[in-house]
C-alpha cells in the first residue's frame, strides 16, 4: 500500500504515513474492489470447496451404508439384488461430483495465491483452505472407489 500524498510505500496496517504523516484511509486503491480485505482474495471458493468435500464424503458413507442394507434388505427377501446394485453404485457415482468440484476449487484458491502480486499481502488461509479441499475431495474420491468395490463384492457374493 502506497501514501496517497507522497507515494511512499506504507506497512500493510498503517493508518498514518511515517514521511508526510497523511492520514491514510483504510482502504487503498490496490485492495479488492469491494474494499475487502486483500489477504482474504479468493476465500470464498476455498471455502466452498472445503464445504463440498466434507459433504461429499459424508454423502459417500451414507450412500455405501444405504448401499449395504439395500443389499441385505433383499437377499432377506429372497430377491434379485442386480438392480439395488446399480442404484447403489450409480448414486456413489453421483456423490463424486462435489469431491471433483472441491477439488477444482482448491486449484483455483492456490492460482489465486501463487498470481497474487508482490506488492499485495499473500492470502495465507486462501492457499491453506485450498490444499484442504484439495486433500480432502481426493480421499472422498478414494473412499467411493473403495466402497464402490466393496459393493460389487458384495454383491458377487451374494449372487453366487
Amino acid at each position: 500500500m502506497y501514501c496517497s500524498k507522497c507515494g511512499k510505500e506504507l506497512d500493510y496496517d498503517a493508518l498514518v504515513c511515517r514521511e508526510c504523516e497523511q492520514a491514510e484511509q483504510t482502504a487503498s486503491v490496490e485492495t479488492p474492489a469491494s474494499g475487502g480485505n486483500p489477504r482474504m482474495r479468493g476465500f470464498g471458493k476455498a471455502l466452498a470447496g472445503c464445504i463440498l468435500s466434507f459433504a461429499a464424503i459424508m454423502t459417500t458413507v451414507f450412500v455405501y451404508i444405504f448401499g449395504i442394507a439395500s443389499i441385505i434388505g433383499e437377499l432377506d427377501m429372497g430377491r434379485d439384488i442386480g438392480k439395488t446394485l446399480l442404484v447403489s453404485l450409480a448414486l456413489m457415482l453421483l456423490s463424486m461430483i462435489p469431491d471433483i468440484l472441491a477439488i477444482v476449487y482448491g486449484i483455483r484458491s492456490i492460482r489465486v495465491f501463487r498470481t497474487t502480486p508482490i506488492d499485495l499481502p499473500k492470502p495465507i488461509a486462501t492457499l491453506v483452505a485450498g490444499i484442504h479441499s484439495i486433500a480432502f475431495g481426493v480421499v472422498g474420491m478414494i473412499y467411493a472407489g473403495i466402497f464402490s468395490i466393496v459393493l460389487i463384492v458384495i454383491g458377487g457374493m451374494a449372487a453366487a
